[in-house]
């Protein structure tokens, strides 16, 4: 009897031991694939047209996101800032038309990153 309990024990330890290894490949994986997803977006974000896209139809928290792009006017740009308006159907439901002005700035990467949204459909609608 006494023979019985050390080898459930060791089975019970290898299991653990299996589901641990799975475990931390799993997560080895899921980490390389979530930096490999960054650094494609990062780079793709040095052109101008795709950050502004990026930045209105991503995000979990991004209040004024929009479904999809529809149009999108540049008023300003140098070598680091960029101010662009874009308009599109708003993400909630009922899903009327926005606009919004972008502000861009480069970072030292040459990457574009977001630094103000301003909801101009209400401004465009008073002064029509």
């Amino acid at each position: 009897m006494e023979s019985i309990i050390p080898i459930k024990n060791k089975k019970r330890l290898a299991n653990k031991f299996r589901f641990a290894r799975v475990a931390l490949a799993s997560a080895i994986v899921i980490s390389i694939i979530s930096l490999i997803n960054i650094n494609m977006t990062n780079s793709k974000c040095k052109d101008l047209n795709y950050a502004t896209n990026h930045y209105m139809t991503t995000g979990i928290f991004n209040k004024s996101k929009v479904l999809t792009v529809n149009g999108m006017k540049l008023l300003f740009s140098d070598d680091n800032k960029a101010i662009v308006e874009v308009e599109g159907l708003y993400y909630e439901s009922p899903h009327i038309r926005k606009k919004y002005q972008l502000s861009l700035s480069k970072t030292k990467g040459s990457m574009w990153k977001l630094d103000d949204v301003k909801d101009i459909s209400t401004l465009a609608a008073k002064n029509n």
